[in-house]
């Protein structure tokens, strides 16, 4: 309701505050010495990454006051719902259980904090080839944008752009199955669809 008639900052502000509100009445807020007890494993431009041993999972936890990368624009971050929108389509896309398990507050601003399965990689061929990323996305009716040098994948039906799929967010498990950790999900915005050419017919 607010797309187009306030700013992105101004909409920002307004969905931080509204989910000041939410964590406080909801007691999502985390102790930090909740980290703890994890095991750190990773840090990216999106999260810093743990693994719970108790419960066999990776950690994720966001940048302090940002909410990862965004599809709207380049160089955009993106909001928080487009955050959470984000991880609500990976589970329906892609059939895993990614978890909000709640938030930390530190003066930069929140830290979202959610769970994901932990992916043992095959030794013997710990990642997925560009053609094996490019194969399991057809078969989820996703199409691969060939003109451009980065992996991006739009599905014309449901209206929704894959970015960043890269061999290091999409891993192999032990079982030789793909299994998407880190892309990027959502529907594109008008700039987004003159970057990828992006029309009612689209055709690679």
């Amino acid at each position: 309701m607010l797309e187009g008639r306030i700013s992105r900052k101004d909409r920002l502000l307004a969905e931080l505050d509204a989910l000041g509100i939410w964590f406080g009445e909801e007691q999502c807020f985390l102790d930090y010495g909740w980290l703890g007890r994890l095991s750190a494993v990773s840090s990216g431009a999106e999260h810093e990454v743990f693994f719970d041993p108790d419960t066999q999972l990776a950690i994720k936890v966001t940048r302090p006051g940002a909410f990862g990368h965004s599809v709207v624009g380049p160089g955009l971050s993106a909001l928080p719902s487009e955050y959470l929108t984000r991880w609500a389509l990976h589970n329906q896309l892609f059939g895993e259980s990614v978890r909000f398990l709640g938030a930390l507050k530190n003066e930069a601003g929140f830290q979202l904090v959610i769970s994901q399965v932990w992916i043992a990689s095959r030794l013997d061929c710990p990642t997925a080839s560009e053609q094996e990323i490019e194969d399991y996305f057809e078969e989820l009716g996703f199409q691969k944008v060939s003109h451009l040098e980065v992996p991006v994948f739009f599905n014309p039906t449901l209206d929704l752009v894959v970015l960043d799929a890269q061999p290091h967010n999409v891993l192999k498990d032990d079982a030789g199955n793909l299994v998407p950790i880190d892309v990027v999900i959502g529907q594109p915005s008008p700039w987004t669809r003159n970057w990828l050419g992006i029309t009612p017919n689209f055709q690679r």
